[in-house]
């Protein structure tokens, strides 16, 4: 029974040890799998902003079912992003929305209302400020989205 015991001792402490071993491994996969998938949906939200510049670029407008788009691509932000970042998210979200507004105005009084001038003024704005913002939302997500760290 000695002789059992003798063997039994450090065959436990090494069964503990290696437990312990595989447990800290699989921390530590679990937290880089955590860190992918976190930069992933970073990632969605950065081209969900590449993609509204774009069509702002190309259409000199922005329809209000593509201020929504963006609006539901970039809602998971509030809960990944913080700082200057999310304000930044949340700036482009609602600069998105009045632009899709003043462009819907415009498009619905034409040429006809004396009001017209007031509201391309405006778009004009919008548009010179969304002109600034691809390189802006490039320096606020290089912190997240920068690999090379």
């Amino acid at each position: 029974m000695e002789t059992l015991s003798t063997f039994l001792t450090p065959m436990v402490a090494i069964a503990t040890i290696m437990a312990s071993i595989a447990a800290f491994y699989q921390w530590r996969i679990n937290s880089f799998r955590l860190k992918v998938e976190l930069y992933d949906r970073i990632k969605q939200i950065f081209d969900s902003t590449e993609k509204l510049f774009s069509k702002i670029v190309a259409n000199y407008s922005l329809h209000f079912n593509q201020a929504l788009e963006f609006r539901q691509e970039t809602s998971a932000a509030k809960f990944i992003l913080k700082g200057k970042a999310l304000k930044h998210i949340e700036e482009l979200r609602s600069k998105a929305m009045l632009l899709a507004q003043t462009c819907d105005k415009i498009e619905t009084l034409g040429n006809s209302d004396r009001n017209i001038n007031h509201l391309i003024n405006e778009k004009e704005q919008l548009m010179d400020w969304f002109h600034k913002q691809p390189n802006i939302t490039e320096r606020m997500f290089k912190k997240y989205l920068d690999i090379r760290k």
